[in-house]
């Protein structure tokens, strides 16, 4: 007997997921068209690292609304419409392991150059590898399995998956601040941007790992009553990571105007320190 759990209890969660990562989607949209307007002769990386996460977050999109359209629209009123699990959600699931393993190799790499330190970039880099191999994991044990009621039987896979990637991102963040925090030298415009710099990898690394832990706590003490209930935090994983690395691309034309006007083409980051205390010591 296939167990069936109500309808407000199934399609609720995922609608309230559904509507957040859009919101989400809409203000990694702004930041994608604010880094083309600004940003016309960026890197090659930071360019096809861009191009890469709008083509990830569309289809992250478009599988966050088929898995809501499928039991509310187009199987309401049939037979398992509410346990039925749609194969869309663990499309999901891979496409955001795959955004989320991208980023934090996008990042491993940023601090592996500024870092000197291949030790520390590799040890982030295979966190990474393991998320993203648990990540897939739980993609295809959804597809296998099907129905909302026995996500349970991987769970391990789905602990291991959102438990690395937080682990990841926060390594990340601590990388980040601990380079930073070396580089001050004293200077009041220099220490002023690398203050700018911690408080928005701290922000946006902190959240990202705070809906992972949400995630899997939600997942673990979801009763089978309201078996999607982790799918208000999980449609937004990927989106985090977008307006991540997006945030954090379009953060370099406010240090840019710190440090000096005439010099907004420097594309100043936390990937850029050097250029940064060069900068900041001839004023």
């Amino acid at each position: 007997m296939v167990y069936e759990p109500s309808g407000s209890a199934t399609l609720a969660p995922l609608l309230i997921g559904f509507l957040l990562s859009t919101v989400l989607y809409g203000v990694f949209l702004l930041q994608t068209f604010t880094y083309c307007l600004t940003f016309k002769t960026d890197s090659k990386l930071n360019r096809c690292m861009v191009i890469y996460l709008v083509v990830m977050e569309t289809l992250t999109a478009g599988t966050t609304f088929v898995s809501v359209y499928e039991p509310l629209i187009m199987n309401y009123g049939q037979a398992n419409a509410m346990s039925k699990a749609p194969t869309s959600l663990a499309i999901d699931a891979i496409l955001t392991a795959l955004i989320a393993t991208v980023v934090q190799f996008f990042f491993a790499w940023r601090i592996k150059v500024i870092t000197k330190s291949n030790l520390f970039a590799g040890i982030i880099a295979f966190f990474a590898l393991g998320s993203l191999a648990a990540g897939i994991t739980v993609g295809v044990s959804m597809a296998m399995i099907g129905y909302f009621h026995k996500f349970k039987v991987f769970g391990g896979a789905v602990i291991a998956w959102l438990g690395t990637a937080a682990v990841t991102d926060l390594l990340t963040s601590l990388g980040i601040i601990r380079f930073l925090r070396a580089q001050k030298s004293g200077f009041q415009y220099s220490d002023s941007v690398v203050n700018r710099i911690m408080m928005l990898s701290v922000q946006t690394g902190a959240l990202i790992t705070l809906v992972a832990i949400i995630d899997t706590i939600m997942f673990i003490i979801v009763p089978p009553e309201a078996p999607t209930l982790m799918f208000i935090w999980n449609f937004s994983i990927s989106k985090l990571y977008g307006n991540f690395v997006l945030s954090t691309l379009n953060s370099r034309t406010g240090m840019n105007e710190i440090i000096d006007s005439k010099q907004r083409n420097a594309h100043i980051s936390f990937v850029d320190m050097e250029n940064l205390k060069s900068a900041t010591e001839r004023k």
